[in-house]
């Protein structure tokens, strides 16, 4: 049976006997069985049969032993003390990872977990991101609050779509760069927090013209008219050719608008027709399967 080291014992005792919180009290930080502490409403008994393990809040310090649970998809370590992901090596079959709230300086290990998808490491301590570097799989992460410089390794990503990087202070411009030059992004997070965004001239335009697949940035959604507005930006004038588009754009809102209230009545009398259409066709139908076989229609009635 898999087993952790805790950084504390008494948070668990009301789960346990007296006998056994002695012991474990003093054996702190030695090696307990994974399945005595947690919660038997979120595990099977059996390793193999989880899917998802909820360790968050437990003060697991150290991973080990986790390779009986090989069949795991999501795995909750959130607000923990953990160090290192050595320990999750064997879980090549997990597909969603939480870890904020911990204390990893870098993501090594990550690299092992080739059906990874989503990766949450949030209010860590994260230098670098190196080891997520040619994940083959990796769609969405999540990283603000840590202490990154370059996104370098986010480059060869293939599958990635969205990213969180806000209140990383020590980004630079060509980390913005890079980000924005994924093919596949469509969701970013990066100007809060992030002193370099406030220094970008434009800052919303050129990451709407240069992430093509991106459809939010941020706190808004990117659409066609923010593409218009952010082309105009940047290539017609600045901020005056952006109002004149902003303008034009309002005014075909407007006409588009009438025009669909215009058209309204003729729709309404279309459908009505084709209604009426419909019933008579029917009113006939039933009259005939009637006729054939012998029996009156529906508005006639029979005196007894």
């Amino acid at each position: 049976m898999g087993t952790l080291k805790f950084a504390c014992a008494r948070q668990f005792r009301h789960r346990i006997s007296t006998g056994t919180f002695r012991a474990l009290t003093d054996a702190l930080l030695t090696e307990s069985p994974l399945t005595k502490y947690f919660d038997f409403a979120t595990r099977y008994a059996t390793p193999e049969l989880n899917d998802a393990l909820y360790l968050h809040h437990k003060g697991i310090t150290t991973i080990e032993n986790l390779e009986p649970y090989k069949n795991l998809r999501c795995l909750h370590l959130e607000s923990n003390a953990i160090a290192s992901l050595d320990g999750l090596r064997a879980l090549t079959a997990l597909a969603s990872l939480y870890i904020d709230g911990n204390l990893l300086q870098d993501l090594r290990g990550i690299e092992c977990l080739t059906s990874l998808r989503h990766l949450n490491a949030n209010d860590n301590v994260l230098e670098t991101i190196e080891h997520v570097e040619r994940h083959p799989s990796l769609r969405t992460l999540c990283v603000r609050r840590n202490r990154i410089k370059t996104l370098d390794a986010l480059k060869s990503c293939p599958e990635l779509a969205s990213i969180d990087v806000a209140h990383n202070e020590r980004l630079t411009r060509d980390a913005f760069d890079v980000v924005t030059s994924i093919p596949t992004l469509e969701v970013l997070y990066f100007a809060e927090g992030n002193p370099v965004a406030r220094e970008i001239d434009g800052y919303r335009h050129v990451a709407t013209r240069s992430a093509l697949s991106l459809r939010w940035l941020d706190d808004a959604a990117v659409d066609e008219d923010a593409r218009r507005l952010a082309q105009a930006y940047l290539t017609r004038g600045g901020a005056d050719a952006e109002l004149e588009e902003s303008r034009k754009i309002a005014l075909e809102r407007r006409d588009s608008a009438r025009d669909a209230h215009r058209a309204f009545p003729a729709a309404c009398a279309f459908t009505l027709r084709i209604a009426d259409t419909r019933d008579t066709s029917s009113t006939n139908t039933t009259d005939a399967l009637c006729a054939s076989s012998g029996s009156p229609p529906n508005d006639t009635y029979i005196v007894l």
